[in-house]
């Protein structure tokens, strides 16, 4: 557990202008994604989005 009294803690928080640019960057992505699979058919992109998790997850 983080000890808040620590003065090495640095407690950082996201302001409304990172929620609004956190939400359009979900946005873009999404829609690129979506021309992504649109191009190379769901199945295959449902596995390589399925691949990419997984090496992303390697440790």
């Amino acid at each position: 557990m983080t000890d808040l009294a620590d003065r090495r803690v640095r407690l950082v928080r996201r302001t409304a202008r990172g929620d609004d640019d956190v939400r359009a960057v979900s946005a873009r992505l999404g829609e690129v994604e979506r021309g992504w699979a649109e191009r190379v058919g769901p199945r295959r992109y449902r596995a390589f989005r399925e691949v990419l998790v997984e090496l992303a997850f390697l440790t």
